[in-house]
């Protein structure tokens, strides 16, 4: 019984090893490898002996009615516009004047990471009707060179160009 006991935690602590090296092998096969990567510092928290509140600070309320339950931001590289993701599928293009001002602020649907639907609205949750899963949940966004991504983009061209990756709780990547 003992000699069994000790075959079974000796598999135990083997095969996890095993398990992480064959892993690791396929992984490399197919270029594939982790990336190290440093968060940057934290903003300073306020001071709380500070008397400023929320009411006593200015701001505008942008998109009241048509840009509701937003998820992510992105700005473009060259900052003359920004995706918006949106917690009813749509993702949005916002875009300003050369003013910079937020009274000039427009903003468009660029897609929906989900089907077309009528039930999924223009704004607010798409799970009240409980067809998020249809509408799609776009819940974090980059944008990043093409290159970055598609190994194979570099020999069909020599124009590298910005991409809007977009993951989707639903659809994924």
């Amino acid at each position: 019984m003992t000699l069994m006991v000790s075959k079974a935690r000796v598999l135990a602590a083997v095969l996890p090893i095993m398990v992480g090296l064959l892993l690791h092998g396929r992984l490399a096969f197919l270029g594939l490898s982790p990336v190290r990567f440093d968060l940057p510092r934290p903003l300073p928290l306020p001071d709380p002996r500070s008397t400023t509140r929320l009411g006593e600070v200015a701001f505008d309320l942008i998109g009241k009615d048509s840009i509701v339950y937003p998820e992510a931001l992105v700005k473009s590289p060259d900052g003359k516009f920004a995706f918006l993701s949106l917690g009813d599928g749509r993702i949005v293009r916002m875009t300003t004047k050369d003013t910079f001002e937020w009274r000039d602020l427009s903003w468009q649907t660029v897609v929906r990471t989900g089907e077309e639907s009528e039930d999924c609205g223009s704004g607010g949750p798409s799970d009240e009707n409980e067809i998020e899963s249809i509408c799609g949940r776009p819940l974090g966004m980059l944008v990043t060179r093409r290159s970055a991504i598609d190994p194979y983009y570099s020999s069909r061209s020599s124009a590298d160009e910005d991409v809007l990756l977009v993951a989707d709780s639903y659809k994924g990547l």
